[in-house]
């Protein structure tokens, strides 16, 4: 795994802002704080704050997106063969936001379809109007159509996604896909059922958790060597 790249502070836009936003979060008000404000004053702050995480999830995405490009840049420079290209990027990734690089990876594959191929979804994840999962429903649903396809999808639900949950956002660009390619659907499922994975992790008191992402007749089965319904009542397996 190749390390972090790293730069001396700067005054490029991005250091600059980096260090005015760490300002800003180490004064961002905290229990006493809040426990002195007014509910008007607590309702627009979660309001400002759902905003600002909409900003942020944008900035981050094309960030990410640059990060990719410059890397690729500099290994084609290095003369890396073709196939190699982007090697490391989503290890670098994985590191600064502290998540796995698998779901780094699939991250920058979400937000590389946001920012080059949907301009008016990312814009209203820019201005805080819908959530960065609304933004990646939207993508994720996007992500076997045309860059044609997508732009359309991208025109038509821009007045509507504001005033739309994350779900039904991802309901609408799924069925306006399908309308659009109806082999985008036969082609999605068979990405879904390539992605299938089941982990466990521990939890308190000997237990363990076990979470499964399958094909509906796969997780039917699985549900129900389970115990099914009768196990569902009586020790809390959940059926969705």
């Amino acid at each position: 795994m190749k390390a972090i790249v790293t730069a001396l502070p700067g005054s490029s836009p991005a250091s600059a802002w980096t260090r005015e936003l760490a300002g800003l979060l180490e004064r961002a008000p905290r229990g006493e704080d809040l426990a002195s404000s007014s509910d008007h004053d607590l309702i627009d702050l979660i309001a400002a704050l759902e905003r600002g995480k909409g900003a942020l999830g944008a900035c981050q995405a094309h960030a990410e997106v640059v990060f990719r490009e410059s890397q690729i840049a500099a290994q084609r420079h290095q003369g890396v063969a073709r196939g190699e290209l982007g090697k490391g990027v989503a290890d670098q990734v994985a590191l600064a936001r502290r998540i796995t690089p698998k779901h780094a990876s699939d991250q920058l594959v979400v937000h590389r379809i946001l920012v080059e191929t949907l301009p008016r979804t990312t814009k209203l994840l820019e201005q805080g109007e819908i959530s960065e999962w609304a933004a990646a429903e939207v993508a994720k649903n996007v992500l076997v159509l045309s860059d044609e396809d997508r732009a359309l999808v991208d025109q038509e639900l821009e007045g509507r996604l504001p005033a739309m949950t994350a779900s039904a956002s991802g309901r609408a660009t799924r069925a306006r896909a399908q309308e659009l390619d109806p082999a985008a659907a036969v082609k999605r499922a068979s990405r879904a059922v390539a992605e299938r994975r089941v982990s466990i992790r521990p939890a308190p008191d000997g237990m363990s958790i076990l979470h499964a992402i399958l094909p509906t007749k796969d997780g039917v089965a699985c549900f129900k060597a389970l115990g099914g319904v009768k196990a569902s009542k009586q020790h809390g397996v959940r059926r969705q």
